[in-house]
């Protein structure tokens, strides 16, 4: 076919009379190179799929909307009520139950409206009945020692033995 053709073909190479072609369809270096393409386009195509997978994955995750808000923290002072007096006064109709327990407090209760109340326990734990809400009365200033009372009514009239603690809760 070509007039000048040797045996060279066999080892891979076509020569003519002008111009050697080498010809490396199967050569050894062109497998290396083949090799580093293929761990190149295969770490590609890992990267791809991480970065798909990381994009999926911030698509479907759940958001909430919180609106805008205002928060703090505050403080005041805690003060306690004095009470110098407690009188324990009994059912009429049956002295072995309460009737009502009257305290008397030195510490002048200003709020308009406070929040006082009276918890019986039998134990330092169990309580007796429910909180009994009471009344605030006048701040007697005139008083040798200026005070003002407090009366808890005992709705349930629990007897004098069924508690032997009392408390006194005072919010203004």
């Amino acid at each position: 076919m070509y007039p000048s053709m040797t045996h060279c073909h066999v080892i891979g190479a076509v020569a003519t009379d002008r111009v050697n072609i080498l010809v490396r369809a199967r050569a050894g270096p062109l497998r290396d190179e083949e090799s580093t393409m293929r761990i190149s386009r295969v770490a590609f195509a890992g990267v791809a799929v991480a970065a798909a997978a990381a994009a999926a994955g911030t698509a479907f995750t759940a958001s909430n909307t919180v609106p805008d808000s205002v928060a703090g923290y505050g403080q005041g002072e805690i003060t306690g009520v004095t009470v110098t007096d407690i009188h324990y006064v009994p059912v009429a109709a049956d002295p072995t139950h309460l009737d009502q327990v009257v305290f008397t407090s030195t510490t002048q209760i200003t709020a308009a409206h406070p929040t006082v109340t009276m918890t019986l326990k039998s134990s330092s734990t169990a309580v007796v009945g429910t909180p009994y809400t009471c009344s605030v009365g006048a701040w007697d200033s005139a008083a040798a020692t200026p005070s003002q009372p407090i009366t808890c009514v005992a709705t349930d009239e629990p007897e004098f033995t069924g508690f032997n603690y009392v408390g006194l809760s005072v919010s203004q």
